[in-house]
């Protein structure tokens, strides 16, 4: 019998990812897929999952990842998959696995496929070394009701002695891994969608998420998040995101992100709250792309993003030709007379 198994990829897998908050977010490759009907995930292979077949899956992994979705003798990867977001233990979109390749395998014209905030993953080969792999995938859909990772889930995982185990988020998903049993996904439980229904959906995950588990905090990611959608559906560019480098100290520092439209960029720091360093931060990372030479000055403005703003975080920000901006929490609810 031929053995099935499909990839399931975990996104945000915790605040703070080393690559930058938009690495690990569907949103931010959600968007780019929208635009050019394709994005490429790039991730570390644990190969997880493959149980009494890992060996037969090493020998011949070149071989099996180059053909997606055609059975073989023993054993084969399917061309769909999953991810599974961290934030609310459950899997939550497909998308279709068109290839795994190394980063010497992409051609020229699959390159507009790299995201820009993936951009430094392809500059920077160097530093991300072993199973690493570029991951082209199309058709990205999200379920309408979220797949819980439980028992009951119907996903199983298998382990080193053969054993189907329920699939759990805990024990098989720090990286990556493979599931041999899944559940039949209805087509009309499957959709993809807009703008506006992400900026809602993320908004109603966040309100339960932090009143149903007394853990949750308020990230910066969340507002990031709700920030990235609006700019998108408005028409701007995810510029780039990630670390910024002082050659002279080798000390390191994060810009949250940047957007780009017509010939200037924006950079943006967001805040949960206020915080009056927050000029001085964003300041310091201007001058730091711009000392690399890879935008002018004159081509940048500042941007914050914040819960509430001081007068003095004003004036800090004012001081530094940056404009500061309160993000603000939307309701609506429909009118339930009408139709009536």
């Amino acid at each position: 019998m031929v053995k099935e198994f499909r990839l399931v990829l975990s996104a945000r897998v915790f605040s703070g990812w080393s690559g930058g908050w938009a690495a690990g977010s569907i949103n931010a490759h959600y968007f780019h897929y929208r635009k050019n009907q394709k994005v490429f995930w790039f991730q570390y292979f644990a190969k997880k999952g493959f149980g009494k077949y890992k060996d037969v899956i090493d020998e011949n992994w070149d071989d099996i990842r180059k053909n997606l979705g055609k059975p073989r003798d023993k054993t084969f990867v399917s061309n769909i998959g999953y991810f599974y977001e961290s934030g609310t233990s459950s899997i939550t979109w497909q998308f279709k696995l068109e290839k795994i390749v190394k980063q010497d395998e992409i051609s020229e014209s699959e390159k507009k496929y790299i995201p820009a905030f993936r951009q430094v993953y392809y500059d920077n080969p160097e530093e991300f070394k072993g199973n690493t792999y570029w991951l082209l995938l199309s058709d990205l859909k999200k379920f309408r009701r979220p797949v819980n990772c439980n028992s009951r889930s119907g996903f199983k995982f298998l382990d080193q002695d053969g054993k189907l185990n329920p699939l759990n988020p805990q024990r098989h998903l720090l990286m990556n891994c493979f599931v041999s049993v899944f559940p039949k996904i209805k087509v009309n439980n499957l959709y993809k969608p807009s703008e506006k229904e992400l900026q809602d959906l993320h908004l109603k995950e966040l309100l339960i998420k932090g009143l149903t588990d007394k853990r949750a905090r308020f990230h910066e990611s969340y507002v990031q998040d709700a920030i990235l959608i609006d700019l998108l559906s408005k028409g701007y560019v995810f510029s780039k995101e990630g670390f910024v480098e002082e050659q002279d100290t080798g000390s390191k520092g994060r810009y949250d992100f940047m957007i780009k439209k017509g010939d200037m960029y924006y950079a943006i720091e967001t805040k949960v709250d206020d915080e009056i360093t927050a000029a001085e931060q964003l300041e310091e990372y201007i001058d730091k792309i711009v000392k690399k030479g890879e935008i002018p000055r004159r081509k940048i403005k500042g941007i914050i993003i914040c819960g509430r703003a001081s007068e003095e975080t004003k004036s800090e920000a004012q001081a530094r030709g940056f404009k500061v901006y309160e993000y603000k929490l939307d309701i609506n609810i429909p009118s339930i007379i009408e139709g009536l």
